[in-house]
């Protein structure tokens, strides 16, 4: 089955990016769901956000040595890790 058996034109698109065999896959997984897809942007934030909360938790840095090792505010820091340590395990991958 190629892409021109699809319905929607994002069914197409994700045929196109993903191929046909991920696309069943995510079909089956989500299909009839809503599902929220963040900006490449926010996506990238967080998962440096989660490398930032590791470290913290491994190196034992201090918030200020963390902000200038990450180029960031130590307030910026601060912010930062109490948003990943309050998200769920899971989430914080």
């Amino acid at each position: 089955m190629g892409w021109k058996g699809t319905k929607t034109k994002i069914h197409q698109e994700l045929v196109l990016l993903i191929g046909v065999e991920n696309t069943l896959k995510v079909l089956k997984k989500y299909g009839g769901r809503s599902i929220w897809i963040p900006r490449p942007d926010a996506f990238l934030t967080h998962r440096r956000n989660v490398r930032i909360y590791k470290e913290y938790i491994r190196t034992g840095l201090s918030m200020r040595e963390l902000g200038e090792r990450w180029s960031l505010r130590k307030g910026t820091i601060q912010k930062i890790i109490g948003a990943i340590r309050s998200l769920p395990e899971r989430s914080r991958k």
